[in-house]
């Protein structure tokens, strides 16, 4: 089912892949079917140089008679080959006069990046091959089909006549072209057909006199299939996309929607890639919404620069125009269901023994019945950074540190500062670890908004000890294929108690239990909340890993916390 869906959304170009660091953006997944267009194409590679028509014809057969003409009978294991162009039968004649071929009996014509199997065809060197009820694939990009009849030029340019193409893989006819007349030139990377149908699934979904759609993962302007459809919140909705080819690093589609209860909706997607930095700008703007008599808006900015190999610059931030824009225009749970909204911009940098990491943060509240005093705080701004040194004899020093600045409208604000220094022992051998750690951790607050008479300037300071150890067992098993291991391992913490009413509560809470959290030294996730402990964690994992490619196909975990002093 997710390979149809993957099919569907890639064939009729309802949504585009975002633009990945180590290629251009590409309007289609190379792996599926591809969203066609009409229009002029822009940025096409080269056109190849015909193929060399000179090359000497060699043939070989199991029997053959010549006449005094010059026509020759060929039978048996027939095999015509000029360079890198073969055809294949069970028998053919040879007409001297004009230097065709015609054959018959399981054809088979092949070149680099084209296999045709028919039952008939003719073949010449000038005229190039013509197969009757023929079968096709082009496995470079993968597109496949079949045709009453398929003539190729010399220089490979397919002419294919009451034919049915898809680019989806074999067993998977979900998306399937239906033409009169289909022609695909491999060396412009585009074809285009006449009385096209589009059926899904076997059921007709688009007639169109013409069409014009690339046939590799090239790129071409032009309108993408449209998204038709009803709903609730917006009536009967009909949108166009047009797909800007503007560049090899950035390209554009627009989309108009119209709804009939709203209005009419412009939206854009604008997605880029330079040498150092990639990213994507989307948003939609309906002015004038007919139910509400407002303008309807959102915006949402993705952006990565990597400044060196160690210094990165990343942002990520969306707006939305009110409260009920995803309600009202978002599909799905996942998109409806939202209550804020994040806009971030993170510079991290990462060096050999220091990492370090500095963030702006805010949300914007999209669910208004929240209390105000639950919200999530602005970060403006927060530093982390971490380091970490091997000494001697497995021995490392290492600290964790944070400042941070938390704001908001209404409640406690203010600073934290929360410094962890520590030193560790890690021994490690084949099969087996143990890793004893002491630690000091100390917090400290610069408040404002506090209750009168509260202390606005509170800390918290403690020592904290842990002794992990573990082993790993594995097997192979299913002649190697499979590696499987066992993995036990206890972890005891030590923390003392202290008492931390008086701090405030900006970013901590209690995460669910599981392995991760069962071999942390503090319960809580956040700083302003530290557990104390005397404990002993115990758990057994075991994993099913691919053995020659380390794929991981199962973990399952076994595991519990024993408290030598309630906590």
């Amino acid at each position: 089912m997710l390979l149809r869906i993957v099919c569907l959304l890639a064939l009729v170009g309802l949504s585009l892949p975002t633009a990945r660091a180590e290629q251009c953006p590409a309007p289609a997944p190379a792996d599926c079917c591809t969203p066609a267009g009409t229009g002029t194409g822009t940025g096409r590679k080269t056109p190849k140089l015909p193929r060399d028509t000179k090359a000497p014809i060699e043939i070989t057969s199991e029997s053959a008679s010549l006449t005094r003409a010059g026509d020759a009978t060929l039978e048996g294991k027939v095999v015509v080959r000029q360079g890198d162009r073969e055809i294949t039968a069970e028998s053919a004649l040879y007409n001297q006069d004009t230097g065709d071929f015609s054959v018959t009996g399981d054809v088979v014509y092949r070149e680099p990046d084209l296999w045709i199997r028919g039952g008939t065809g003719t073949w010449s060197s000038d005229v190039g091959a013509k197969v009757g009820d023929a079968e096709f694939e082009m496995p470079e990009r993968p597109a496949r089909g079949s045709a009453k009849e398929i003539a190729v030029s010399p220089d490979g340019i397919l002419s294919l006549k009451r034919v049915r193409f898809t680019t989806c893989p074999a067993g998977h006819d979900d998306w399937m072209l239906k033409a009169a007349r289909i022609t695909i030139d491999p060396n412009a990377e585009q074809g285009n057909g006449r009385n096209v149908r589009l059926d899904f699934m076997g059921v007709p979904v688009l007639y169109t006199p013409y069409i014009s759609f690339p046939v590799t993962a090239a790129r071409k302007s032009g309108f993408l299939f449209p998204d038709i459809g009803r709903s609730s919140k917006g009536g009967f909705e009909f949108a166009t996309p047009y797909y800007f080819n503007l560049a090899p690093n950035y390209d554009l589609v627009v989309t108009p929607r119209l709804m009939t209860r709203r209005g009419v909706q412009g939206a854009g997607e604008f997605r880029y890639l330079t040498r150092t930095s990639r990213g994507s700008l989307e948003g939609d703007f309906l002015p004038g919404d007919d139910l509400t008599g407002e303008d309807r808006s959102y915006v949402h900015l993705v952006h990565v620069t990597d400044f060196t190999d160690s210094l990165r610059f990343t942002a990520d931030a969306a707006n939305a125009s009110d409260g009920n824009y995803f309600e009202d225009f978002r599909l799905g749970p996942e998109n409806t269901s939202i209550s804020f909204v994040e806009r971030r911009a993170t510079l991290r940098y990462r060096g050999t023994n220091v990492r370090a990491e500095a963030r702006v943060q805010n949300y914007q509240t999209i669910d208004q019945s929240i209390d105000r005093l639950v919200r999530p705080y602005t970060r403006l701004p927060q530093v982390l950074t971490t380091g970490d040194w091997p000494l001697a004899a497995g021995l490392h020093a290492a600290y964790d540190a944070e400042f941070v600045n938390f704001d908001r409208d209404d409640g406690v604000r203010g600073l934290r500062v929360d410094v962890a220094p520590k030193l560790s022992w890690r021994l490690r051998g084949p099969g087996y670890f143990v890793a004893p750690s002491v630690s000091y951790r100390y917090t400290y607050y610069d408040l404002k908004g506090t209750a009168p008479g509260a202390d606005r300037s509170p800390s918290r300071s403690l020592p904290i000890a842990a002794l992990d150890a573990g082993l790993v067992f594995d097997r192979t098993w299913r002649t190697g294929r499979y590696l499987q291991t066992l993995e036990p391992r206890a972890m005891y913490t030590w923390a003392p108690y202290r008492n931390q009413d008086d701090l405030p509560v900006f970013d901590t809470g209690v995460p669910d239990l599981n392995l991760v959290q069962l071999f942390r030294t503090n319960r809580y996730v956040g700083s302003d909340r530290l557990g104390d402990a005397n404990q002993v964690s115990l758990g057994v994992t075991t994993r099913l890993l691919d053995a020659g490619r380390g794929r991981q196909y199962l973990s399952a975990t076994l595991g519990q916390a024993f408290y030598f002093e309630t906590p």
